[in-house]
């Protein structure tokens, strides 16, 4: 089931080995070729960016930002910025829960824009699908 892409744009390659894990997880639950279970009318998926402040780069903001519908494609992305003191020096856990937070204010956007659409087939089938994943992370981010 291709629901949500998970992609970043990293301000440090610190930043980046630090969100690495977490977005290869996240892609591996949500955004896989397991089903063909078609949610959307025309869209093909969601995008969520993550904007990874870093040493070398300062998004300088954070949360969601920049809904829209992309260019030449089927898709609505949004980013979600994430300041340097949210990932420097944390654990595992506290990173997981922050980012799993984000996503979930993310896809709530995303899925209202899809909705003003008129785009999403089965909502409560969209909702259970986002739980799941949801609950899978947790389950990572919760291992030793």
């Amino acid at each position: 089931m291709k629901l949500i892409q998970f992609s970043s744009q990293n301000g440090s390659t610190q930043a980046g080995d630090a969100i690495w894990p977490y977005q290869k997880e996240l892609n591996s639950i949500f955004f896989n070729e397991k089903s063909d279970l078609k949610l959307f009318k025309s869209y093909e998926y969601f995008t969520i960016v993550f904007r990874v402040s870093g040493k070398n780069r300062d998004f300088g903001n954070e949360g969601p930002e920049y809904l829209k519908k992309s260019r030449g494609r089927n898709v609505i992305t949004i980013d979600l910025s994430i300041p340097e003191l949210r990932w420097l020096n944390i654990s595992k856990k506290e990173l997981g829960l922050y980012l799993i937070n984000g996503i979930h204010e993310c896809f709530e956007l995303l899925k209202e824009k899809a909705n003003k659409h008129k785009e999403i087939t089965d909502e409560n089938k969209l909702d259970e699908i986002f739980i799941n994943g949801k609950n899978k992370f947790i389950e990572y981010i919760n291992e030793p």
